[in-house]
């Protein structure tokens, strides 16, 4: 009973891979079980990190380090040329797939002069259980360090002025609206796989995807949250429904798990540049502001379908070419008509709208660049809902510049 208990934290995990042709659901089920074992034993409640594993006949050979050994191996003093090699091979080993080839996996354990474990198991790996259910597995008891990834953070207007009932039920009310959106965008077949971790006052949320369009595919899922907020703070009454402000960026994080009754959980936490860069945003946003980070992002060019770099001012443009998937989703009862989003700034002589760019500073004295953002959304047989602030409206935005950044 205790060995099912231990396990039970990866039936969702399970849940995702079907057995390999041939493979009996309970067989797959019991591999499953061997695996998250020899990943338990090697993991030793968290001391130890794993960096990757590679298919090795009827086995599967692990490199398997001290979590604190990377950290050391990154941050050492006075580096030499040959250090800075090995910090560029950890982080390729901690940014790439888990899954590598046996023969690359004893090339990166004789550079980081670290033994491979090799483990023989009772099936070949990618016939017996799928190669990609033992990479989500593995990732479990690993740290993996995501780039260009966007990330948006959901904070609750005066969360901590309001009682604990209060607190719970706004949290609760923000959840739903998460909850919600993500359901709508499922049946319009747009499949963000998202995760979430609370601050306390509410939310970071991100993709488990990593690939080019989950980045788009979040800043439609923080339209339709912010949405469904909205409108139901308008149908509610007393202090039930949150008053919110959001942040976007796109950037570098590691992602981990940590334990819970003794085994990584199924969920992940993330910390790294881009959590950083959120928190430092939301400090000085206004109440229902939306706020965008300045970023480059690989994106693939429309014309030629070939992967580019591109802007913030670029980013939102693709996106509102794409969000008429969205037109006609029903949130909380009412039908949304059309969603128009884009990033505000001072009128010109012609009658025109620039758009600005705001260079803000936190309490650490360091500086970034922001965008604000607009997201209109027009209902049938409703007033449309204006989110986030007009630039007429930032008059309490503390900035230190401001430039117009028209294309």
């Amino acid at each position: 009973m205790e060995g099912r208990k231990k396990h039970a934290s990866w039936m969702d995990t399970f849940q995702d891979y079907p057995p390999p042709p041939g493979i009996s659901e309970s067989l797959a089920h019991e591999y499953t079980i061997i695996i998250d074992d020899v990943l338990h034993s090697l993991w030793e409640l968290g001391r130890n990190t794993v960096l990757c594993w590679a298919p090795n006949g009827q086995g599967m050979a692990l490199l398997v380090a001290p979590h604190y050994r990377i950290a050391e191996m990154v941050d050492i003093p006075n580096r030499s040329s040959s250090d800075a090699l090995d910090e560029s091979l950890i982080e390729n080993v901690v940014s790439g797939s888990k899954l590598t080839t046996l023969e690359s996996l004893e090339q990166t354990a004789k550079a980081f002069d670290i033994e491979p474990h090799y483990i023989k198991l009772p099936f070949t790996p990618g016939e017996g259980l799928s190669l990609e259910l033992i990479t989500a597995l593995v990732r479990r008891f690993s740290i993996s360090l995501v780039k260009d990834r966007a990330v948006a953070l959901l904070d609750i207007v005066g969360f901590s002025l309001l009682s604990p009932l209060e607190q719970v039920t706004q949290l609760n009310s923000l959840s739903y609206s998460v909850n919600a959106a993500h359901s709508k965008l499922l049946d319009r077949e747009i499949k963000i796989n998202f995760a979430r971790t609370t601050t306390g006052d509410g939310f970071y949320i991100w993709s488990r995807t990593t690939n080019i369009r989950a980045n788009v595919d979040l800043y439609k899922f923080l339209h339709l949250i912010l949405a469904d907020n909205a409108i139901a703070q308008g149908k509610s009454t007393g202090r039930t429904t949150p008053l919110l402000r959001a942040c976007l960026h796109v950037g570098a994080h590691y992602e981990y798990y940590q334990a819970v009754s003794l085994s990584p959980t199924t969920f992940s936490y993330i910390v790294g540049d881009v959590t950083i860069e959120l928190a430092r945003m939301i400090e000085r946003s206004l109440p229902c502001q939306v706020l965008i980070g300045d970023f480059d992002v690989p994106m693939p060019n429309p014309q030629n379908g070939e992967v580019e770099r591109i802007n913030t001012i670029e980013f939102i443009k693709r996106t509102r070419d794409s969000i008429g998937q969205l037109h006609g989703i029903e949130l909380s009862g009412d039908v949304v008509e059309s969603i128009q989003c884009y990033l505000t700034g001072s009128e010109h002589e012609d009658g025109s709208f620039g758009i600005n760019r705001y260079l803000i500073s936190d309490k650490h004295g360091l500086t970034r660049y922001v965008f604000n953002a607009k997201i209109n959304i027009h209902r049938k047989n409703e007033p449309p809902l204006y989110l986030g602030i007009q630039d007429s409206e930032m008059s309490a935005f503390e900035v230190m510049q401001v430039d117009d950044v028209t294309s």
